[in-house]
């Protein structure tokens, strides 16, 4: 298992993974392979990206606070040897951003 992030078609983050049940994880990063959802999670933010419903909420630690965005995707590949999302997240700043995870 591999996963890769791209920013602005720039690689960010490439990483080993290993799969538990439904659940992908790449160290601080699950992936729910069925519901299409992402967590990521450290000690400042956690990040939950469900796909299918197009939705983001971010916690962010320190404030005790949480921001619901909305995800834009501009394309979702799923199939037995990959998942590849590519999005941006609501903001001022137009990201696109690609998650692809290999099986």
């Amino acid at each position: 298992m591999e996963l890769n992030l791209y920013k602005n078609r720039k690689l960010e983050l490439s990483i080993k993974g290993k799969k538990e049940n439904n659940f992908l994880i790449f160290d601080n990063i699950i992936y729910d392979i069925e519901n299409n959802i992402l967590i990521r999670e450290d000690n400042e933010f956690k990040y939950i990206m469900d796909f299918k419903n197009k939705e983001v909420n971010i916690e962010l630690k320190d404030y005790g606070k949480s921001l619901n965005m909305d995800i834009k995707i501009i394309k979702m590949e799923l199939n037995l040897k990959k998942h590849l999302i590519i999005y941006s997240i609501e903001s001022d700043d137009l990201i696109e951003n690609k998650l692809e995870i290999l099986f």
